[in-house]
């Protein structure tokens, strides 16, 4: 799918140009703190790969970055995607913002990264990207990239010793309790996922409404 009119574009550069400053301050952040720590800029780095905000508002980036230069990109991608993000900023808000309290250019990095892209790419996708494409089994598929990451995390983890959020802490929460908290998580993504299916499907219907 080709996202074709100029306004469109100028949009999805726009999220662009804000997911990759996110990116970009808060990969300057951590490296500089691992830096002061005496850790190094490699661990830094390292910890930022970790998290699957980041992660996610990287495919943001990428998948906008494309469709500002005209290139065709899938309705299951920009759409996956679109899930993946609201995943993110859903979690974060509700979930994770209260454990801890960003300053300064923190909470600059912050914001972008889970308010301003999320917010942004889903405006996007609701006004800009074509509508009807989508089947509810279409969720299935969505799926991979949310169990790559728990996998990713926990081997990470193993690694490391650092779990990137307090759900899916082991040594803490053992087996059985990040099993539960995986599987709730899982829960909430379908839903979420099952929305933007629904979105899809009902402005789809709209617009071959005759006129």
């Amino acid at each position: 799918m080709k996202v074709k009119t100029a306004r469109a574009r100028a949009f999805a550069a726009l999220i662009a140009a804000a997911a990759w400053s996110g990116l970009a301050l808060q990969m300057y952040l951590l490296v500089h703190s691992f830096i002061a720590d005496g850790a190094g800029a490699l661990a830094g780095v390292w910890r930022f790969f970790a998290f699957f905000t980041l992660l996610t508002n990287i495919i943001v980036a990428v998948v906008t970055t494309l469709v500002a230069l005209g290139r065709a990109v899938g309705a299951q991608t920009l759409t996956a995607t679109g899930s993946y993000i609201a995943l993110a900023g859903i979690t974060y808000h509700f979930i994770l913002s209260g454990t801890w309290n960003p300053h300064g250019l923190s909470l600059i990095a912050d914001r972008i990264n889970h308010y301003v892209t999320p917010i942004l790419y889903t405006l996007f996708w609701i006004a800009c990207v074509g509508k009807g494409a989508h089947r509810w089994t279409d969720v299935i598929g969505w799926l991979g990239y949310p169990t790559f990451y728990l996998f990713y995390a926990m081997g990470r983890g193993a690694l490391d010793g650092f779990y990137a959020y307090f759900f899916i802490d082991l040594p803490k929460l053992g087996i059985a309790g990040v099993a539960v908290n995986a599987a709730g998580m899982f829960v909430g993504y379908i839903a979420i996922a099952a929305m933007f299916v629904a979105i899809d499907r009902g402005m789809g219907a709209l617009r071959r409404l005759p006129a």
